[in-house]
């Protein structure tokens, strides 16, 4: 595991990131859910990230908790699994949670969105 936590981090250092125009939940070691993290502290938590638990059920059960105003989910990666999931852990103040996989799911997204 530390050999793909270096190798993303080296991966990472050519990449650049721009501030994120919405929040990014992270889900750290802790299990205390964090809020946009932007350049290196973005980058050291995603290298990290390979060789920690995935706490999720804390992180999502916070959301609405978290004053950020969030009520739209979405998954990227195959499968429906986590927003399924999603829909049934935390029902109330959620609109909607949709899993994205294909640059069509993309389109359609975007497209309920604006609208």
């Amino acid at each position: 595991i530390t050999p793909a936590s270096q190798g993303m981090a080296i991966a990472l250092e050519a990449v650049t990131l721009n501030p994120p125009l919405r929040p990014i939940i992270l889900s750290p070691p802790t299990g205390q859910a964090s809020y946009t993290l932007t350049g290196n502290a973005l980058r050291d938590h995603l290298a990290s990230a390979i060789r920690s638990p995935v706490m999720w059920s804390n992180t999502i059960t916070g959301m609405p908790k978290s004053n950020l105003g969030v009520d739209i989910l979405v998954f990227i990666g195959p499968g429906t699994a986590l927003a399924n999931l999603c829909r049934k852990e935390i029902s109330d103040g959620i609109k909607s949670a949709s899993s994205l996989a294909t640059a069509h799911d993309f389109e359609t997204l975007a497209h309920e969105l604006a609208t």
